[in-house]
């Protein structure tokens, strides 16, 4: 052998003797202490950690942590926390630096109890269930031949001195986890192991290991601190009630949640039952869709409130329910309400069930009472602006007769006749107002009472007829109309007509003295397949102040009716033919060249939904 592979030789003794050196000082149960010339520690082992209860011993005086006893070799530790501890030390020097070997005094053991532990550990082994024995730190410290196989099994190996920590996650990587769970999942598991070794009760649990395998495990903690586990193989045990709880479970489904449509399949979505309800819903054979994933056959595939319901269900929460509307394969569609449904082994999910009820009649029911509730809030709202009308503003002319006959009367009872024809004009101007009064009221009043029958209706043809009945005020104030496209749509042409005079009427009426009255009327597609009719024109325009007021029944802006003669009836009864027709009236706030209003009605698209819904009832 040359000079230079024996030097080889040599190093690599050296390197392997430094890594043994190194796991004695790190695996040593003892608490190791490096000393530096200086009297300071340089480096301490993970038991001189604990020992002293601190994160790290580097750099501290040797004087501060360990103190001569009078007894010969015996010291005494100074605990981080105040705590004292008689140990045993050896000093021992290694090159420059001095190594403080100790040990816990009061962790031994007499002679006697030593036998007796011995014949305790005799009999442990005899039993066939694994036994292991966790210290006070969490550290193992014990456990007998069938904890050994048993950890066989799982591929883990168990020795003194690892962490408890250490060996649950073994147990998880062994297949205490599920296949694709990522770190989130096993942090939450492995905290949730060792909360329960921590606070331990009698009562077993069953968890998986070995990817297939289960055991139940059962911790008991001593006086003394320790935690005593006990472990033992429970497969068969598990296969035979996971059957039987599946069979429960079946039974239970069928009887109790009898649907239109139930599907089942696995955690990851391959169906293992649909019934023929739902096969014949999506036009499919059941049988070519077993082992299928469900998701191919939802219109949304993973992204479909079905599948995104069942994925969301818990241990906590293993039932959820929703609504949803699909469209069956002969293009009808229909309101489902599902069911959804989880079952659990303990966490482990074993299969989805869902449950679909056809709702489509218990919908319809649905729309036509909020439908008949608006209408009876309509109505609600009209009576009550008609008392308030009937207390406050029918009130004004009944005061000036009142008033007008009363000095008619003082005038002629004292023979003067002089007066008498001017409080006769009043008289009538009162009882004229009057007239307009309840003509408007009754009028509103029957719009508000009136039942929509919905047809087709051509917005241009309604815009005509108002046109027709407003050509003598259009005439005598020289306005200019533009009218767009408008389009069709659903409603009462009457009503609408009407609706459109109100509006025409005000912007003729509302103009701007020595400027040409211009109004347009054109559309635009709303939400949802709604309808915007929109009336602008370049008049006085409305302060965004009264955009709502303007609305209400009498409500007037300008007093003087020898400038803007009216009741304050119009924009009130626009609104309700707009709400009649579920649709609204607005004023465009923002527009300043004038007054701009915006009605939304329904488009045709409304009355085919009807049109298929009665037919699906019929």
């Amino acid at each position: 052998m040359n000079g230079a592979t024996t030097t080889a030789a040599h190093a690599e003794d050296v390197a392997t003797s430094g890594e043994l050196l190194q796991a004695l000082f790190h695996d040593n149960p003892d608490p190791i202490l490096v000393v530096a010339q200086t009297g300071y520690i340089c480096s301490a082992n993970p038991a001189a950690l604990e020992t002293f209860a601190a994160p790290s011993l580097n750099g501290l005086a040797l004087a501060d942590l360990v103190a001569p006893a009078p007894d010969g070799d015996e010291v005494t530790l100074l605990r981080r926390d105040g705590a004292l501890i008689i140990a045993r030390q050896r000093i021992q020097q290694v090159g420059d630096v001095v190594v403080h070997t100790l040990r816990d005094l009061s962790k031994a053991a007499p002679a006697g109890e030593l036998r007796g532990a011995f014949i305790l550990w005799t009999a442990l082994q005899a039993i066939t269930e694994g036994i292991v024995i966790y210290d006070e730190h969490e550290r193992l410290v014990a456990f007998n031949e069938a904890y050994v196989r048993f950890c066989g099994i799982g591929g883990v190996v168990p020795r003194q001195g690892l962490s408890a920590r250490e060996m649950m996650i073994a147990w998880l990587a062994s297949g205490g986890a599920p296949v694709d769970a990522d770190e989130g999942l096993r942090e939450v598991l492995l905290e949730r192991h060792i909360r329960e070794m921590r606070d331990p009760t009698l009562r077993s649990r069953v968890m998986p290991y070995a990817h297939g395998r289960w055991m139940r495990v059962e911790n008991i903690r001593t006086p003394n601190g320790e935690v005593v586990g006990i472990r033992a193989d429970v497969t068969e045990q598990r296969e035979t009630e996971m059957a039987l709880e599946r069979q429960r479970f079946d039974y239970k489904t069928l009887i109790e949640h009898i649907p239109d449509f139930i599907v089942r399949f696995a955690p990851d979505g391959t169906i293992t039952f649909i019934n023929d309800n739902f096969a014949r819903f999506i036009a499919r054979d059941p049988e070519s869709m077993l082992g299928r994933p469900v998701q191919d056959y939802l219109l949304g595939g993973e992204s479909d409130p079905l599948w995104q319901a069942l994925t969301k269900l818990t241990p906590g929460e293993p039932i959820r329910k929703h609504e949803e509307l699909l469209k069956g394969a002969d293009g009808q569609e229909a309101w489902i309400f599902w069911s959804s449904i989880a079952a659990f082994a303990d966490d482990h999910l074993l299969e989805y069930v869902a449950i679909g009820r056809d709702i489509s009649e218990l919908k319809l029911q649905q729309q036509r009472i909020e439908e008949q509730s608006d209408e009876l809030q309509r109505k609600n709202d009209a009576l009550g602006q008609f008392t308030g009308t009937v207390s406050h503003d029918l009130k004004a002319p009944l005061r000036h007769v009142s008033m007008f006959s009363e000095m008619m009367c003082e005038d002629i009872a004292r023979g003067d006749f002089a007066s008498v024809p001017v409080y006769a004009d009043h008289l009538r101007q009162a009882v004229r107002r009057m007239r307009r009064l309840i003509d408007s009221l009754l009028e509103y009043a029957r719009i508000a009472d009136r039942i929509v029958a919905p047809e087709r209706v051509s917005l241009r043809e309604a815009v005509d007829e108002a046109l027709v009945n407003l050509a003598e005020p259009i005439k005598d104030a020289s306005a200019m109309i533009e009218i767009g496209e408008l389009p069709e749509v659903v409603g009462d042409q009457a009503l609408l007509a009407r609706l459109c005079q109100n509006i025409i009427g005000n912007s003729v009426k509302y103009r701007r003295p020595d400027v040409v009255a211009r109004l347009r009327i054109w559309s635009q597609p709303g939400p949802a397949g709604q309808v915007r009719l929109i009336f602008e024109d370049n008049g006085i325009g409305i302060d965004p102040r009264y955009a709502h007021k303007i609305f209400e029944v009498f409500h007037r802006l300008h007093r003087d009716e020898s400038l803007y003669p009216g009741t304050g009836i119009g924009l009130a009864l626009a609104q309700r033919v707009a709400e009649s027709h579920r649709g609204i009236i607005e004023l465009d706030a923002t527009y300043t060249d004038g007054a701009r209003f915006v009605v939304t009605l329904p488009g045709l698209s409304s009355l085919a939904k009807k049109d298929a819904a009665t037919k699906s009832l019929a």
